[in-house]
């Protein structure tokens, strides 16, 4: 994953999982300044009959902004099995 953002701007970045049945489930984040990139590996025991895929959330207390990655597959993150 790829944040592109101004020097000044911090931020966090959330991926959630998405399951049949249950709410989405916080399974990473991270925060950084600027642009940064981070690499997200799906669990090993991630079953694709259960898991419906991931998403992600930004938020920037600077900016003042939450962004959600649209529900629809895709562009969620589907898992495949």
């Amino acid at each position: 994953m790829i944040v592109l953002a101004s020097p000044n701007v911090s931020y966090t970045v959330h991926v959630l999982e998405e399951s049949l049945g249950r709410p989405p489930e916080r399974r990473t984040e991270f925060s950084g300044r600027g642009n940064s990139t981070s690499i997200f590996c799906v669990p090993a025991r991630a079953s694709p009959l259960v898991v419906r895929g991931y998403f992600i959330t930004l938020e920037s207390q600077d900016l003042g902004v939450v962004w959600t990655q649209s529900s629809s597959y895709p562009p969620r993150l589907k898992l495949r099995g």
